[in-house]
Protein backbone atom coordinates (compact mmCIF):
# COMPACT_ATOMS: atom_id res chain seq x y z
CA UNK A 1 0.00 0.00 0.00
CA UNK A 2 1.31 3.44 -0.84
CA UNK A 3 0.13 6.58 0.93
CA UNK A 4 1.27 10.16 0.64
CA UNK A 5 2.25 12.59 3.32
CA UNK A 6 2.16 16.32 2.95
CA UNK A 7 2.19 19.23 5.32
CA UNK A 8 0.86 22.74 4.98
CA UNK A 9 3.96 24.61 6.04
CA UNK A 10 7.65 24.33 6.80
CA UNK A 11 7.20 22.60 10.17
CA UNK A 12 4.14 20.52 9.34
CA UNK A 13 5.81 19.41 6.12
CA UNK A 14 8.25 17.46 8.27
CA UNK A 15 5.51 15.49 10.00
CA UNK A 16 3.83 12.29 8.91
CA UNK A 17 0.08 12.82 8.57
CA UNK A 18 -2.41 11.14 10.87
CA UNK A 19 -3.80 9.00 8.04
CA UNK A 20 -0.35 7.77 6.97
CA UNK A 21 0.57 7.05 10.57
CA UNK A 22 -2.68 5.15 11.27
CA UNK A 23 -2.43 3.11 8.06
CA UNK A 24 1.22 2.27 8.67
CA UNK A 25 0.52 1.16 12.22
CA UNK A 26 -2.43 -1.09 11.37
CA UNK A 27 -1.88 -2.45 7.86
CA UNK A 28 -1.35 -6.15 7.33
CA UNK A 29 0.83 -5.53 4.29
CA UNK A 30 3.91 -3.43 3.58
CA UNK A 31 3.15 0.29 3.56
CA UNK A 32 5.14 2.91 1.70
CA UNK A 33 4.73 6.47 2.91
CA UNK A 34 5.91 8.97 0.32
CA UNK A 35 6.64 12.50 1.46
CA UNK A 36 5.10 15.29 -0.56
CA UNK A 37 8.38 17.15 -0.97
CA UNK A 38 10.20 17.40 -4.30
CA UNK A 39 12.54 14.48 -3.54
CA UNK A 40 9.59 12.31 -2.53
CA UNK A 41 7.62 13.10 -5.64
CA UNK A 42 10.64 12.49 -7.88
CA UNK A 43 11.78 9.39 -5.94
CA UNK A 44 15.24 10.84 -5.33
CA UNK A 45 15.58 10.32 -1.56
CA UNK A 46 17.99 7.49 -2.37
CA UNK A 47 16.96 5.46 0.65
CA UNK A 48 14.20 3.21 1.90
CA UNK A 49 13.46 3.02 5.61
CA UNK A 50 12.48 -0.30 7.16
CA UNK A 51 11.01 -0.36 10.64
CA UNK A 52 11.97 -3.67 12.25
CA UNK A 53 9.49 -5.06 14.77
CA UNK A 54 9.55 -8.13 17.01
CA UNK A 55 8.04 -10.43 14.40
CA UNK A 56 9.90 -9.14 11.34
CA UNK A 57 12.38 -12.05 10.91
CA UNK A 58 11.95 -13.68 7.53
CA UNK A 59 8.92 -11.55 6.80
CA UNK A 60 7.62 -10.32 3.49
CA UNK A 61 8.10 -6.77 4.79
CA UNK A 62 11.87 -7.28 4.93
CA UNK A 63 11.93 -8.88 1.49
CA UNK A 64 9.76 -6.09 0.10
CA UNK A 65 12.08 -3.41 1.53
CA UNK A 66 15.15 -5.12 0.05
CA UNK A 67 13.43 -5.49 -3.34
CA UNK A 68 12.45 -1.81 -3.37
CA UNK A 69 15.96 -0.69 -2.40
CA UNK A 70 17.46 -2.94 -5.08
CA UNK A 71 15.04 -1.73 -7.75
CA UNK A 72 15.81 1.90 -6.92
CA UNK A 73 19.54 1.38 -6.45
CA UNK A 74 19.36 2.99 -3.03
CA UNK A 75 20.35 2.36 0.57
CA UNK A 76 18.12 0.40 2.92
CA UNK A 77 18.01 2.02 6.36
CA UNK A 78 16.86 -0.64 8.83
CA UNK A 79 15.81 0.80 12.17
CA UNK A 80 14.81 -0.89 15.40
CA UNK A 81 13.33 1.30 18.13
CA UNK A 82 13.86 0.37 21.76
CA UNK A 83 12.66 1.69 25.09
CA UNK A 84 14.08 1.76 28.58
CA UNK A 85 11.31 2.51 31.01
CA UNK A 86 12.07 4.86 33.88
CA UNK A 87 10.77 2.41 36.49
CA UNK A 88 13.23 -0.36 35.54
CA UNK A 89 15.80 -0.81 38.26
CA UNK A 90 19.35 -2.05 38.15
CA UNK A 91 18.60 -4.79 40.71
CA UNK A 92 17.00 -6.95 38.00
CA UNK A 93 19.52 -9.69 37.05
CA UNK A 94 19.32 -8.96 33.30
CA UNK A 95 19.55 -5.22 33.78
CA UNK A 96 22.35 -5.09 36.33
CA UNK A 97 24.32 -1.90 36.03
CA UNK A 98 23.10 -0.49 32.72
CA UNK A 99 19.49 -1.13 31.64
CA UNK A 100 19.84 1.11 28.58
CA UNK A 101 22.74 -0.96 27.31
CA UNK A 102 20.74 -4.18 27.75
CA UNK A 103 17.80 -2.82 25.73
CA UNK A 104 20.03 -1.42 23.00
CA UNK A 105 21.95 -4.70 22.66
CA UNK A 106 18.67 -6.63 22.51
CA UNK A 107 17.38 -4.26 19.80
CA UNK A 108 20.58 -4.75 17.83
CA UNK A 109 20.23 -8.54 18.03
CA UNK A 110 16.61 -8.39 16.83
CA UNK A 111 17.65 -6.12 13.97
CA UNK A 112 20.49 -8.41 12.88
CA UNK A 113 18.24 -11.48 13.09
CA UNK A 114 15.53 -9.82 10.98
CA UNK A 115 17.97 -8.88 8.22
CA UNK A 116 20.40 -11.80 8.05
CA UNK A 117 18.42 -14.16 5.81
CA UNK A 118 17.27 -11.63 3.21
CA UNK A 119 20.48 -9.59 3.11
CA UNK A 120 22.27 -12.55 1.54
CA UNK A 121 19.74 -12.57 -1.31
CA UNK A 122 20.47 -8.91 -2.13
CA UNK A 123 24.27 -8.50 -1.89
CA UNK A 124 24.26 -5.24 -3.87
CA UNK A 125 21.91 -3.43 -1.46
CA UNK A 126 23.77 -1.24 1.01
CA UNK A 127 22.20 -1.64 4.46
CA UNK A 128 22.58 0.85 7.29
CA UNK A 129 21.48 -0.53 10.64
CA UNK A 130 20.41 1.67 13.53
CA UNK A 131 18.93 1.16 16.95
CA UNK A 132 17.21 4.24 18.32
CA UNK A 133 15.72 4.84 21.76
CA UNK A 134 12.12 5.98 21.62
CA UNK A 135 8.60 4.95 20.64
CA UNK A 136 8.63 3.19 17.27
CA UNK A 137 6.14 5.53 15.62
CA UNK A 138 8.17 8.60 16.57
CA UNK A 139 11.45 7.01 15.51
CA UNK A 140 10.02 6.11 12.10
CA UNK A 141 8.55 9.57 11.61
CA UNK A 142 11.89 11.18 12.43
CA UNK A 143 13.78 8.87 10.07
CA UNK A 144 11.23 8.73 7.26
CA UNK A 145 11.91 9.84 3.69
CA UNK A 146 10.10 6.76 2.33
CA UNK A 147 8.97 4.22 4.88
CA UNK A 148 8.09 0.55 4.77
CA UNK A 149 6.28 0.00 8.04
CA UNK A 150 5.65 -3.50 9.41
CA UNK A 151 2.55 -4.56 11.25
CA UNK A 152 2.93 -3.87 14.98
CA UNK A 153 3.92 -6.82 17.16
Amino acid sequence: MIVGSRGRGAFTGLLLGSVGLAVGARARCPVIVVRGDKAGLEATHERVLLGVGDSTKGSEVVRFAFREAAARGCTLDAVRAWRCLAHETTDHPLLAGDPERYHEERASAVLDEALEETAGEYPTVRVRRATVEGPAHKVLIAECPVAVVPQPA
